[in-house]
């Protein structure tokens, strides 16, 4: 819908008379995209601007920049490289037992929940059971890159435009397929974690699964102290003030009783108003920005 309004606008935005500084803008945009493919100085020279914004004093390594560009389009099979290489099938094993007991956890404390009605309850619970465990690194290399094909003695900024149309191609051909809640939204190497709600799933990448956070050859009390908060805490944004408004297939639907919907959302308010005004680096929170990452903090603990 939006596109639509936006062309049936688009006379009312370029006239005549404001057409050369369209142009020009188009043209500047283009090259500012197209400058970190060109060359190292062009690189350097359009990434000027950004730089100051960022507090950066100098242009990142070339090498740096150049996995970039690799990661920007083949992150997936690094990822799975980095899993299988520093992470492995015994470490993937042993933390998704660890997360499954979590969850069976989790499961408890809802089933002896006391102001969920018995319907709501079970629909949590039931969304509880349908998550799905996404662990260190992707099994299944991701189904885009049966699709690309790359030239290596090519310029780099043809291969860029040709990687880059081929990747909308695939995606596009995804519009109205089930969705495949096998692709990750994360690789392997990230140090980072999620809940994804219109999945319904919690992504764990190996990058993060390293120590002083996780590590094989700790006891499993050294472990869930390390990274069992962190799971609670994704686990746990399946229930927040966003996830809480998907049911267990990811579909925007409300699973809730009208009563029990008032309930919770009387219990974010009081998170929301617990946080606020919290002085942060001299900087007071804002607690209804930071209640869903608050909700699942304290759940997650």
């Amino acid at each position: 819908p939006w596109c639509l309004l936006i062309c049936r606008h688009l006379s009312t935005l370029i006239t005549e008379a404001n057409y050369p500084e369209w142009q020009a803008w188009m043209l500047i945009s283009e090259l500012l995209a197209c400058a970190d493919y060109l060359s190292d100085d062009s690189r350097q020279l359009a990434g000027q601007y950004d730089r100051f914004l960022a507090g950066q004093p100098e242009p990142e390594a070339w090498e740096k920049h150049a996995f970039g560009v690799a990661n920007d389009y083949f992150d997936d099979a690094i990822g799975q490289y980095y899993g299988q290489t520093y992470f492995g099938a015994d470490a993937k094993a042993d933390i998704t037992a660890m997360v499954k007991e979590i969850l069976q956890q989790y499961q408890v404390q809802l089933e002896h929940n006391t102001w969920l009605s018995p319907a709501t309850k079970q629909k949590a619970i039931r969304k509880l059971a349908t998550m799905k465990i996404k662990m260190g690194y992707p099994d299944q290399l991701f189904p885009l890159y049966a699709t690309l094909h790359v030239e290596p003695e090519a310029d780099l900024l043809p291969t860029i435009l040709q990687l880059s149309q081929q990747t909308q191609d695939f995606w596009l051909q995804q519009v109205g397929q089930p969705v495949d809640r096998n692709v990750w939204g994360m690789p392997g190497h990230l140090v980072n974690a999620c809940y994804d709600p219109m999945k319904n799933d919690i992504t764990f990448p190996a990058g993060i699964l390293q120590p002083p956070y996780y590590s094989l050859n700790w006891t499993r009390a050294q472990n869930l102290g390390g990274t069992g908060a962190t799971i609670g805490h994704e686990i746990s944004h399946s229930f927040d003030n966003n996830g809480a408004l998907y049911d267990e297939y990811g579909t925007l639907n409300n699973w809730w009783t009208v009563e029990d919907k008032q309930a919770f959302d009387k219990l974010v308010t009081a998170i929301a108003d617990q946080f606020d005004g919290l002085l942060y680096e001299g900087i007071k929170v804002n607690g209804r920005l930071t209640v869903s990452e608050n909700i699942a903090d304290n759940a997650g603990m």
